[in-house]
């Protein structure tokens, strides 16, 4: 948004029908967010430092009040990209093992599941340095499971 990059499509982020559709019915448009609040929130809650924060809060059910509200922010977001859009499945391409963690915790108490990739690395013959054979590649797959079960009277 503050960086207004191109989208897929060709438009620039503030002249893109769909994110500009998308703002409209998460938040009343985009402009309605105080970009530095939410950028503030997110350092917060979705940065590797807290990595063991957000596996205790996951574990355990329990979140504190920053985190509920980034979680409220980005199940706003993608519930528009998706009603917007049309799509049964979002991805979220973030590479951050902290948002990995928080995508985690968007499926839980949703009636939508939760997607994750899960990397594993295989051996591939590839050539290397003076033709020398190596293994060097990932392959991965989804794993959808339904959010997890809370126990009665759990949050």
């Amino acid at each position: 948004m503050l960086e207004n990059r191109r989208c897929g499509c060709g438009a620039t982020f503030s002249e893109c029908s769909f994110w500009s559709d998308v703002g409209a019915r998460a938040f009343g448009g985009f402009d309605t967010l105080d970009i530095g609040d939410v950028l503030d929130l997110k350092a917060s809650v979705d940065e590797w430092e807290r990595v063991g924060i957000l596996a205790l809060e996951a574990a355990s059910g329990r979140r504190s009040p920053h985190t509920e509200r980034y979680l409220d922010l980005l199940r706003s977001l993608y519930r528009a990209a998706a009603e917007v859009s049309g799509c049964d499945v979002i991805v979220d391409s973030s590479k951050d093992v902290s948002h990995g963690y928080v995508l985690q915790s968007l499926g839980e108490g949703s009636t939508s599941g939760c997607c994750t990739w899960c990397a594993t690395a295989v051996p591939l013959p590839m050539r290397g340095r003076a033709g020398r054979s190596t293994t060097r590649d990932r392959a991965g797959r989804w794993t959808c499971a339904p959010p997890p079960a809370r126990p009665p009277g759990g949050r």
